[in-house]
């Protein structure tokens, strides 16, 4: 089954980025209390989870600009030599120029690599020679709950720089 699917996307299964974030935050600890066990300590853990896992995903959060105001969209840095992991729609057929938006404004070059569409998965390359990108680790779908608290970071509506990536906690 592995073999049917381009190379770059040999990553765990999932239906959208949102749910890659949720495997970052279920990384981050066993993060499903049963309602017997929220109690205030525990949901400080929680938040100290939450914080680790946002200290971690923000930096390696980025915008993707499409030329002519064609759209916009985020993805987050998954190798530290510029691989972007995204959504299929945002990017779409492989050879695309973008720019990608690094968490700080910087602006660099990106090419679409293709989609995944049955994942909603699509990849970005960013086009920056000897450089080392801030990169999030890819956990284990298939450990993944009903009910586990998750968070979601991303810049919907494109990228502003008088504002962090919003996170988003379910």
């Amino acid at each position: 089954r592995l073999a049917l699917r381009p190379k770059w996307a040999t990553f765990p299964s999932m239906a959208r980025l949102t749910r890659f974030l949720l495997v970052l935050a279920a990384a981050a600890g066993s993060l499903v209390p049963t309602w017997a066990e929220l109690t205030l300590e525990t949901l400080k853990e929680r938040q100290g989870q939450m914080r680790t896992v946002v200290r971690t995903a923000h930096p390696a959060t980025v915008g993707i600009l499409f030329p002519e105001d064609a759209g916009a969209g985020s993805g987050v840095l998954v190798s530290a030599d510029g691989l972007v992991l995204t959504a299929a729609h945002v990017s779409g057929d492989p050879g695309r120029d973008v720019t990608v938006v690094l968490s700080g404004g910087e602006q660099l070059p990106g090419k679409t690599l293709g989609a995944y569409r049955s994942l909603d998965a699509g990849m970005i390359q960013i086009q920056a020679k000897n450089r080392a990108f801030p990169t999030v680790p890819l956990g284990d779908s298939d450990a993944l709950e009903i009910g586990q608290w998750c968070l979601a970071i991303g810049h919907p509506g494109g990228f502003l720089k008088e504002r962090t990536a919003p996170v988003r906690l379910g």
